[in-house]
């Protein structure tokens, strides 16, 4: 897949078309906190193979929108999901970034880690929050 000559012309017109089929969603972690996520679910598939990319701490899941459209076109199931108080979810105080307590975080990523096909990419300083559950 060689994009780089039309980066950013791909960017908008695949990747971003992708993301606008699947919408942003939220489900209630800790404390009913709304935290954001989007699921791209291939449509037919007989073996079902999931990639959670974990992004960073002051980060929103479309960082990974490229990567995302990548996963997505090798055959992946795709999960992102924003953190609490990062991104689109909601933030307890209006600081961003803020974090009541870190358990909250591990057990926020422990609902979506049910799947035993499960991928992970991860960076930053949250990277090793999947290792804590």
């Amino acid at each position: 897949m060689i994009r780089e000559p039309h980066f950013f012309i791909n960017l908008l017109l695949q990747s971003y078309c992708l993301f606008e089929q699947f919408p942003t969603q939220y489900l209630s972690g800790e404390r009913n906190i709304k935290l954001a996520y989007r699921h791209l679910v291939q449509p037919e598939s007989a073996v079902r193979k999931l990639m959670i990319l974990v992004n960073g701490r002051a980060e929103n899941m479309m960082k990974w929108t490229e990567l995302a459209y990548d996963f997505y076109q090798q055959g992946y199931d795709v999960l992102l999901f924003d953190h609490r108080g990062q991104g689109y979810s909601q933030r307890i105080i209006p600081q961003k970034g803020h974090l009541d307590e870190f358990r909250f975080i591990t057990d926020d990523m422990a609902k979506s880690l049910k799947n035993d096909r499960t991928m992970l990419i991860k960076h930053n300083v949250f990277s090793h929050i999947p290792s804590a559950l």
